[in-house]
This record gives C-alpha cells, sequence and structure tokens, in this order.
C-alpha cells in the first residue's frame, strides 16, 4: 500500500503522499549508477566496469536523483491511484517530500479529478426581455449613416479648406522626420483643426499644438508643440440627396419595390426593429444562463483553466502574427501588462468553462443529444453558407478534427432553447403581451 495520506483539496483535486520502500529505493539507486557507468569515463576503468563505490566521485549526484525520481515515481503512482479508485482527469503535479539511497522515497502527489457538477434550479427561470424601441431619430439617423456612406469624393478647386474637407497632409515633424497623412478637418485636436482651416492647396504652415490637460496620451497631456503642415490636396465629400436615386440605389437587390421615402423608412424601421428583437432574444438568452450557472455548484481543476489560458493566448498570438505585430506591440497598444492580459483571460476563461460544464450537465440531464445526420446538415449548411462545394468543406472539417465541435455548438444551441422555452419571460417593449 504506497498510499500514506489521502486528502480532498477540493471535489476535484485529491492529494496524495506516496511512500516507496527502502528496497525498491535501493535498486533503483543501483541501476541508476549502472546506467550512469555506461557513458561515464572513470581513468582505469572501461566504461561500464567501474565501481559504484568510485564512480560516486565522477557522477553527479544531482543527476542520479533526477533518475532514481523518475524511475520510482511513475510506477508508484498508477499503483496508488489503482489502489484508491482514482480517475485522473490530466496528469498530476509531484513534490519530492524525501529521497535517499536505501530509505524510504516520499513524494506527493496532487491529482486534477474530472470536473464536477451540482445543478440547481434551472427550469421556471425568470427574467425580463427588454427590446430597444425604435424611434424616429433612431429611422433618420440610419438614413443619414446610408448618405454618408454613399458619399463620393472629389477635387477642391478655387477655395480654402472647410470643415468636413478630407485634406492631404505633408507633416515636418519637430524631431526632423517628414511624413504624408490624410485628415478629416474638424475632427482633430482643437487647436491643429484651428490653424488647418482656412489654409490653401500648397500653402505650408506652422501649427501651433495645445494639448488639453484631459488629452488621452498622458505623456502629451498639457504641453505644447508645432508642426509645419504643407497642404498637398484638398478634397471634399458629396453627401447624395435624398431623392428618388438616392432611394432606388439604396433598395437595389431589394425583393421589395420601394419608391417613396416613406416605404424607405418603414423598411428600414423593420430592419432596426429585428435586429433589435434578436439582440433582446440573444439577452434573454445570456440572462438565463448567469441565472442556471449561479445556481449549481461547479468545480474544475485549475489544470483545465491553464489549459483553456494556455489556448487562448495562443490563439492571439496566432492573430497578432497575421497581422505582423508582436504581443509587445499588442501590449503597448492596449496599455495593458501581460498580467493584466492574463487575469482578463484567466476570467473570461473560467466564466465559459463553467458555463459550459452546466450546459452539458444539463444535456446530460435532460437526454438532448446532437445526430450524426445533424452534424451532417450543419456542414451542408456551411458549406451553402460559404459558397465552396460540400465535399470540401466536409475534407476540411475532417482534416482539422472538428465534428466534435460542430457537435459541442449544436448541442449548446439546442439546450438554450431548451432552457429559454423552460424560462418565464417577460416581455418589457412595445411588442409585450
Amino acid at each position: 500500500m504506497p498510499i500514506t495520506q489521502q486528502e480532498n483539496i477540493t471535489p476535484c483535486e485529491v492529494s496524495l503522499e506516496i511512500e516507496v520502500d527502502a528496497e525498491k529505493v535501493k535498486k533503483a539507486f543501483d541501476q541508476a549508477y549502472k546506467e550512469a557507468g555506461k557513458s561515464t569515463q572513470v581513468p582505469g576503468f572501461r566504461k561500464g566496469k567501474a565501481p559504484r563505490a568510485v564512480l560516486e566521485r565522477y557522477v553527479s549526484e544531482e543527476h542520479i536523483m533526477e533518475h532514481v525520481a523518475e524511475a520510482l515515481v511513475y510506477p508508484a503512482f498508477e499503483e496508488s491511484i489503482e489502489e484508491a479508485s482514482i480517475e485522473p482527469y490530466g496528469p498530476a503535479e509531484y513534490e519530492i517530500i524525501h529521497l535517499a539511497d536505501a530509505e524510504p522515497f516520499k513524494f506527493k502527489a496532487k491529482v486534477p479529478l474530472p470536473p464536477t457538477v451540482e445543478l440547481g434550479q434551472y427550469v421556471g427561470i425568470e427574467v425580463e426581455r427588454l427590446p430597444r424601441e425604435i424611434s424616429e431619430d433612431d429611422v433618420n439617423s440610419e438614413i443619414e449613416s446610408l448618405r454618408q456612406r454613399l458619399a463620393k469624393v472629389q477635387e477642391v478647386e478655387g477655395r480654402p479648406i472647410q470643415q468636413g474637407d478630407l485634406v492631404i497632409l505633408q507633416l515636418a515633424e519637430a524631431d526632423g522626420e517628414i511624413r504624408e497623412t490624410v485628415v478629416e478637418a474638424g475632427k482633430n485636436l482643437a487647436s491643429f483643426d484651428e490653424g488647418l482651416i482656412g489654409m490653401s492647396k500648397g500653402e505650408t504652415k506652422t501649427i501651433q499644438l495645445i494639448y488639453p490637460e484631459d488629452y488621452e496620451d498622458e505623456e502629451l497631456a498639457g504641453t505644447t508643440s508645432h508642426t509645419t503642415v504643407t497642404v498637398k490636396d484638398i478634397k471634399e465629400r458629396i453627401v447624395p440627396e435624398i431623392n428618388k436615386e438616392f432611394i432606388q440605389q439604396i433598395s437595389e437587390g431589394s425583393e421589395e419595390k420601394i419608391e417613396t421615402i416613406e416605404q424607405l423608412k418603414d423598411k428600414i424601421r423593420s430592419a432596426m426593429e429585428q435586429a433589435a428583437s434578436d439582440l433582446a432574444d440573444r439577452g434573454v438568452q445570456a440572462k438565463v444562463i448567469e441565472k442556471v450557472v449561479e445556481s449549481a455548484k461547479v468545480c474544475f481543476p485549475s489544470a483545465m483553466l491553464e489549459h483553456e489560458v494556455a489556448h487562448r493566448l495562443q490563439d492571439l498570438l496566432s492573430d497578432l502574427k497575421s497581422r505582423d505585430m508582436s504581443l509587445d506591440d499588442y501590449l503597448e497598444a492596449t496599455g495593458t501588462t501581460f498580467e493584466e492580459l492574463r487575469s482578463k483571460l484567466e476570467s473570461a476563461a473560467e466564466i465559459d468553462i463553467r458555463g459550459s460544464l452546466v450546459l452539458n450537465e444539463i444535456a446530460k440531464k435532460e437526454n438532448i443529444e446532437v445526430s450524426d445526420e445533424e452534424v451532417e446538415e450543419e456542414i451542408t449548411a456551411m458549406a451553402e453558407e460559404s459558397g465552396y462545394p460540400r465535399e470540401s468543406v466536409a475534407a476540411y472539417v475532417d482534416r482539422t478534427k472538428s465534428r466534435e465541435s460542430i457537435r459541442n455548438r449544436l448541442s449548446k444551441i439546442k439546450v438554450l432553447d431548451f432552457l429559454v422555452n423552460a424560462s418565464n419571460i417577460k416581455n418589457m417593449g412595445r411588442d409585450a403581451s
């Protein structure tokens, strides 16, 4: 019986104190020296022939201890978890307590166990559904956004820079650097716009830059500097009028025939209300999940969180690499430290892990399953949405081993539908019953 002490640290982590008898330890030391002797040259002896007493002066004790520990830990650990009927969730963490030749070897093993979930209330959850009311101002604002997106840019002739113009500038910085940039007059530092507006094409001017005390860049806040600008070109944005041509342009590709501004407004209002309704539905789902998870008792090993954080960090690094950015660049751009980034990843990962474990437990309890046929249907839908042949999408799914991921995603959708349908939803908006 190698286990001398067993302690449940949490419902999903157990600590085992394990002891290996002195005879096995002695044999492990003898074997370690024997193996070391095969590769160690001892004066006066052929390799592998030097007595241990002589060999000890030429071999690192630390090296021997490492080999002995490696030889003893795993067999003793395997025997211990079988004895204790433990099924580890992942690799254990080991701590050596005592290791010496011909003496009992003692070590601790911190063993992660599978996550545990004790469900609380998950049916009859009361949540409010509050879709945003769409006002006339909202519709008009959307029409104005459409006008701005359809605006055309043209050269300015015969007049100086005005508010809203797009200006191509050559900047001569105080350090001697010269660069070109494009700015929109009226959307910059107030002192810069004050000097810029009224300048003409080809004109050069030194502008005083006065940074306010609350400026976002703390190093510049409250300071004053100068920059020399040369106006290379001036362009103005021509925003279309709301007329038949504009309405026709907006409604191109629409199945509905739109001929008047009122019809356009109705279409925009309908789309915005649908978007608001969808957002309200997602809000209901989020609230239901939050309440269901809050009422559950969830435990998972720290190794599970560490694995998820490492996975998310790797995803971030891959994304940054695709954008030719380093992690240091990202940290500087976001104004965070690596410790703050890791803490943020841990918080998000912990929330997602808890939610996923609870939803999986509900799926088991309610016998909510996703069939192979449903997975195949989803692959077909993915192919139709992407425009790629189904065979190519299916091959990609198999190559990336994504079928289980698809099954999990579909399962989550099913469980969410179940939870929402089993909840008491109180509509608070205009469409309240």
